[in-house]
């Protein structure tokens, strides 16, 4: 028997441990805002806001994401599958995506330069990444690769078959080691938006090197490569591309 995704009835309701890892995320991001966020009185005095908003852009481009590329099928038979997010599935990609175009709206509305918003943003984010992809691993879903490993696990949504805990694979790279990585650059390098392009890029390779050689392929927009491999490809691709947009604001800063 797995895990029951349910992790208690509040007055008949069912509380799931998905729904209890987004809130977690939601309230840790609220009120325990990074050094970056502190050491700025724009963003420090408009943090919740800014943290309401990023949250609502993620859940919407995440739940888009997921059921558009991963579950198209699902959403025409029944449309209002997409409101369910408390039965898991939301797609990361669509979340960042949404992301960030909340952060480019909030930093012209809140006059905060863009990059110094991104840096401040996404110091903590992997803590999200890893409370949700144990909320994953409980639910059953993102199965891993099948293997004999001593380790591996037998969960029913996957088969039974001996599969990778890939999710906790995710858990330990998307969430610690990624939060390792970002927080020690934001701690050392002071340039605008370097923590952000970090994020990304560090992001998207910890996940390419996961959904390569641990996380059962999935293959909605090729039969050649994973959606997951063309979507961290991507991912990479806007990563550097960042870099180079970041590079160019600073000489011009530099010059002017």
């Amino acid at each position: 028997m797995w895990f029951d995704p349910v992790a208690f009835y509040l007055l008949s309701f069912p509380v799931r441990w998905y729904g209890i890892a987004w809130a977690t995320s939601f309230l840790f991001m609220l009120y325990v805002p990074s050094h970056l966020a502190l050491q700025s009185k724009p963003i420090k005095s408009h943090w919740q806001d800014i943290v309401c908003n990023a949250l609502l852009a993620a859940v919407i481009g995440g739940r888009l994401g997921e059921m558009l590329i991963f579950q198209h099928e699902v959403l025409l038979a029944d449309p209002l599958s997409l409101l369910k997010i408390w039965q898991g599935g939301m797609s990361f990609h669509g979340a960042l995506l949404c992301g960030g175009l909340s952060f480019i709206y909030m930093a012209r509305y809140y006059s905060i330069n863009f990059w110094v918003l991104s840096d401040a943003a996404v110091v903590h984010l992997p803590v999200t990444f890893f409370l949700v992809r144990i909320a994953n691993f409980i639910n059953g879903e993102l199965c891993g690769r099948v293997t004999d490993v001593s380790w591996a696990v037998r969960i029913p949504q996957c088969g039974y078959l001996p599969t990778h805990p890939s999710q906790l694979y995710e858990a330990g790279g998307e969430g610690l080691l990624l939060w390792l990585v970002v927080y020690g650059v934001s701690k050392y390098y002071k340039t605008k938006g370097v923590v952000a392009v970090s994020f990304v890029v560090s992001y998207s390779i910890i996940r390419l090197w996961i959904e390569t050689y641990f996380r059962a392929p999935t293959y909605e927009l090729s039969q050649i490569v994973s959606s997951g491999q063309i979507l961290c490809l991507l991912m990479i691709c806007i990563g550097l591309l960042m870099g180079m947009s970041c590079w160019k604001h600073q000489s011009q800063c530099q010059k002017a």
